[in-house]
């Protein structure tokens, strides 16, 4: 997959930017295995945040009903085009996610710039979506399981800690390693059925 990025980057005029904390995995399992843990299907509609050069976006089109792909940059607006254009059921939408988080998707996939993770999970808490993959560093994601302010945000969801991702599965390299992280909102129990269990004490 480092030929077709370095082909990509000097086809498009493409530079990574480090100020955006743009990092590209090379390993196509690592998008298999994404894909796998949102548990797919036609009736859903994915958001991903941050496309990119479009790989995961693409798989992500393959197994869903509807793909909303958010990408801040504009620099990937002709790629992103080129490569999705033959699947009508994306949607590419050039946006910072922290401003716009469209809420009728109802599961969310990123390959999240690091920068982003503790703002985004600020906004999730306000998102319906019923499960989110996310690959994050390794460190942030032990973070969401503490007993500290991002494990406190983070109660609302069942957090499982996944697949550990080397840095040199990604291009450009960054200087940590990754993890995937599965959010699964979690039932909320009716009042009514609050109130019984209360009175039944």
């Amino acid at each position: 997959m480092n030929k077709k990025i370095d082909y990509l980057f000097e086809t498009y005029h493409i530079t990574p930017s480090t100020d955006l904390d743009q990092h590209f995995f090379t390993d196509f399992t690592i998008a298999q295995k994404i894909i796998s843990y949102a548990k797919l299907s036609r009736k859903d509609t994915v958001l991903e945040i941050g496309s990119g050069l479009g790989f995961l976006t693409k798989q992500l089109a393959k197994k869903a009903g509807r793909v909303i792909a958010i990408e801040k940059d504009t620099q990937f607006e002709e790629v992103l085009h080129d490569e999705l254009k033959n699947y009508e059921h994306v949607e590419i939408i050039f946006a910072n996610a922290l401003d716009y988080l469209p809420k009728e998707a109802n599961k969310i996939v990123s390959n999240l710039p690091y920068n982003l993770c503790e703002p985004l999970l600020h906004k999730l808490k306000i998102h319906p979506f019923e499960i989110a993959v996310l690959m994050m560093p390794k460190k942030f994601a032990y973070r969401m399981t503490s007993t500290g302010p991002i494990g406190r945000i983070s109660r609302k969801w069942v957090v499982e800690l996944l697949d550990d991702i080397p840095k040199d599965a990604f291009y450009p390299q960054p200087k940590i390693n990754s993890k995937i992280v599965r959010l699964t909102k979690k039932q909320e129990i009716p009042l009514a059925l609050q109130q019984r269990s209360r009175s039944s004490v």
